[in-house]
């Protein structure tokens, strides 16, 4: 007896978990720097460096970029900044996990301070939170047919989703910017900051294109008197192409990008002046890609006249329910902080968008979250021109999905878009962008698989005894191969004694069987 066998990875997610731990660092301003008064701006990154997944617990290093923009002590003070990093080392429980699972980690810094203890020091305090997905990759076994023309056999058709790609990734964009002509060459870049506004992707075979558009945020120190510092922004389109062996053109992607190292030099042109700009942007990806597959396995089987054994194995599996997407515009009116002069001039708003909860409503996932932007602007002040203040935008927003339920599970994907300010007055400014959010909702399933069938002794004597032709009336739940099964028949047989020209039957029928041993049915 010949079995077909399907085999495929099948990927269910074992756990999700969002960790918090407190950030309470020094730092030391650099020997070649000067002494720092006040702080204009600010960033913190986190990279996730390694994860060591074991048994009921991860291993979890990386580190925090922390890069600072201040001014000087003086009657005309300058304008300076550095960047250091903080290391972080975490043990983090999680039941369930073992090593051979795959195991993401992404971490986010919130809430975080950044105060000048004296001239020569910092303290770096925030909350690193650090948003963890356990996956476990099962190995799905099947009989797809028997070969063996006096086995019967109905077939099932699943449908269910494999993730063909889970995996961190990584891409590179290169820009070169010439200055405009009515701005003063760099003598020395201060402080630069990237945006990624309307990212586009689409799976393709053996690779994914992604495009949209950078914004650069350039602050920089002239060599000119009277215009000392000058501030530009620009937008430009960018295009990569990863390149992934997985993918097929209608697969569903579930990619998200994020802006990573980023690195702005100058460079001299054609005439020896500083007057171009190098940027090299990384774009972090965490790539999952999924396959949508629809495979007939074998759901049942038996000899009429004979006793055959089948092994089964229970499977749990994922299917993929839906994927959509949303957007909502979020805005703010800003004030300068307490003590702050008013603005004159809004130079440059950044921000970041993080989900603070996610739950699932009666018409789809609930997402809520933050943004929080960061201003810098000129003021009125005569010594000291370059501010900053920030603020928190709360939002709120609801994708529609297919009803869900509590063993069902979902992923989350935000990004921040199209964020701008304007200047209302000198007292006030409004910050607007609009966030998108993306859901994937996935079901999850059990089945019972036959994984082999072996043919065991029959008792012909007993088979003998049974009556050659019995009449009888269908019950409720009854079908064609269940009573065909019971009486040592075929589907076929009864199909052709009855007239039946289809495989419906209802509750009331009365049917006429014959024991016979005909050839296979499938469903």
């Amino acid at each position: 007896m010949n079995i077909e066998k399907n085999r495929m990875n099948v990927t269910v997610v074992k756990g999700t978990k969002n960790v918090q731990t407190t950030i309470d660092s020094d730092m030391n301003v650099p020997d070649t720097k000067p002494d720092i008064e006040k702080i204009i701006a600010s960033r913190q990154e986190a990279t996730i460096q390694n994860v060591e997944a074991m048994i009921d617990k991860l291993k979890v290093e990386g580190r925090i970029l922390v890069s600072i923009l201040y001014s000087t002590f003086g009657e005309k003070p300058e304008l300076a900044s550095f960047s250091q990093t903080i290391p972080f080392d975490e043990i983090i429980h999680m039941d369930g996990v073992l090593p051979m699972d795959t195991v993401k980690v992404s971490g986010v810094m919130e809430d975080s301070a950044i105060s000048v203890i004296n001239s020569r020091k910092l303290g770096v305090k925030g909350i690193l939170t650090l948003s963890i997905s356990a996956s476990d990759v099962d190995m799905m076994e099947g009989c797809t047919a028997i070969e063996d023309d006096h086995v019967q056999q109905l077939h099932k058709r699943l449908h269910l989703s494999t993730m063909v790609v889970n995996k961190k990734d990584s891409a590179r964009v290169k820009e070169e910017i010439m200055l405009p002509n009515q701005k003063p060459n760099i003598g020395k870049i201060l402080w630069y900051d990237v945006q990624m506004n309307h990212p586009e992707i689409k799976v393709q075979d053996g690779q994914i294109p992604i495009r949209g558009e950078m914004q650069l945020f350039l602050l920089y120190e002239t060599a000119e008197e009277q215009t000392p510092v000058q501030c530009m922004e620009w937008e430009f389109p960018f295009h990569v192409d990863v390149q992934c062996s997985e993918c097929r053109e209608g697969m569903i992607e579930n990619i998200g990008v994020s802006i990573g190292s980023r690195q702005v030099d100058a460079k001299p042109d054609e005439d020896g002046e500083e007057r171009v700009l190098v940027a090299e942007i990384g774009l972090d990806l965490d790539l999952k890609i999924y396959d949508d597959l629809n495979v007939d396995f074998l759901w049942d089987a038996y000899i009429p006249t004979g006793n055959l054994k089948l092994d089964t194995k229970e499977f749990e599996y994922e299917r993929l329910m839906m994927k959509n997407s949303g957007k909502t515009r979020v805005s703010k009116r800003i004030r300068p902080g307490d003590g702050q002069p008013g603005a004159m001039q809004l130079c440059h708003v950044d921000g970041t968008v993080k989900v603070d909860d996610s739950e699932i409503v009666e018409n789809g996932i609930l997402v809520e979250g933050v943004v929080a932007v960061n201003v810098i602007y000129i003021s009125s002040q005569d010594n000291n021109p370059l501010q900053s203040t920030s603020a928190l935008i709360p939002f709120s927003y609801t994708v529609e999905t297919a009803p869900l339920t509590p063993e069902d599970h979902y992923d989350v994907q935000v990004s921040l878009d199209q964020l701008s300010g304007s200047m209302l007055d000198a007292e006030e400014m409004e910050c607007k962008g609009t966030i998108n959010v993306t859901v994937l909702t996935f079901e999850k399933e059990r089945t019972t698989m036959i994984t082999g069938a072996e043919e065991e002794a029959f008792d012909m004597e007993e088979f003998e005894k049974m009556p050659g032709i019995v009449g009888y009336y269908v019950r409720e739940g009854d079908t064609l191969w269940n009573i065909a099964k019971q009486y040592h028949t075929t589907v076929e047989s009864m199909k052709q004694m009855n007239d039946l020209a289809g495989d419906e039957i209802i509750p009331g029928d009365r049917l006429i069987i014959v024991k016979d041993c005909d050839i296979s049915y499938t469903e």
